[in-house]
C-alpha cells in the first residue's frame, strides 16, 4: 500500500502543479490581451477569461501541494505503526510434551431386538357428493313499452280524465312521442287511452288524434 501511495501521490501532485502553471500562463496572456483590446466588450471578455484562469491555477496549485504534503507525511505514518506480534517458535532441541490420552474401547453388549408393532389402520369411507352445476340466472329483457305519436296537425290536449270536459294536463303538439300505459275507456264518442308524455305527465288522450305503434 505504501509503495502505491509513493508512486501515485507524487504523480498526482506533479500533474496538478503543471496544470496550475498552465492556467497561470493563460491568465497572464489574457491579462496582456485585455490591455490591447480597443473595445469595452473585448476587454470585459479578456478580463473574465483571466479571472477564470487565475482561479483554476490557484485550485490546481493548492491540490498539487496537498498531494505532495500527503506524500511527505505518509512515510512517517508508516514508521509509527507497531509491528505485528508473531507467536514464538520452538527450537529444534525443544519438544512439546505429548499428552497421552487413553481411549477406552467399550465392549460389545447384548443386542436387543425390536419388533415393530403395527398400528391399527382405520378405514375411511369417502362418500361422493353429488355435484350440482350452479344455476346461472338468465337476464330476461323487459319488453319494450308500446308507443304512440300525436298525428293531429293542431295538436291535442292531455286530459286528467277520459272526457272532453276534464281538466287538461298538457298540450301535445304534432309528432310528440307518447308511452302507452295500461288503461282504456270510452266517453264522449271517443276511445281514450292512458299515456305518458316526454315531460313525465300521465293522462288520457283520444285515439282519434294519435297513432298507436304496433
Amino acid at each position: 500500500m505504501q509503495v502505491v501511495l509513493g508512486v501515485i501521490l507524487p504523480l498526482l501532485g506533479a500533474i496538478s502543479l503543471l496544470a496550475g502553471v498552465y492556467f497561470l500562463v493563460r491568465a497572464l496572456s489574457a491579462r496582456s490581451r485585455s490591455g490591447k483590446e480597443s473595445y469595452g466588450f473585448g476587454q470585459l471578455e479578456a478580463r473574465q477569461s483571466m479571472q477564470l484562469d487565475f482561479g483554476r491555477a490557484a485550485i490546481a496549485l493548492f491540490v498539487g501541494l496537498i498531494f505532495l504534503a500527503v506524500f511527505a507525511i505518509s512515510p512517517s505514518l508508516g514508521e509509527g505503526m507497531p509491528e505485528p506480534a508473531f507467536a514464538p517458535t520452538l527450537s529444534p532441541t525443544e519438544t512439546a510434551p505429548a499428552a497421552a490420552t487413553a481411549v477406552s474401547t467399550p465392549e460389545p453388549g447384548p443386542t436387543a431386538t425390536v419388533t415393530p408393532v403395527p398400528f391399527p389402520t382405520s378405514q375411511v369411507t369417502v362418500i361422493p357428493t353429488s355435484t350440482v352445476p350452479p344455476v346461472t340466472p338468465t337476464n330476461t329483457p323487459e319488453p319494450e313499452p308500446q308507443t304512440a305519436v300525436v298525428t293531429s296537425p293542431v295538436g291535442v290536449y292531455l286530459r286528467s280524465e277520459p272526457s272532453t270536459t276534464a281538466p287538461d294536463v298538457e298540450w301535445l303538439l304534432e309528432g310528440t312521442q307518447l308511452v302507452v300505459l295500461p288503461g282504456q275507456a270510452e266517453a264522449d264518442d271517443y276511445v281514450w287511452i292512458y299515456v305518458r308524455t316526454p315531460e313525465g305527465n300521465e293522462g288520457w288522450v283520444a285515439t282519434e288524434f294519435i297513432e298507436v305503434n304496433p
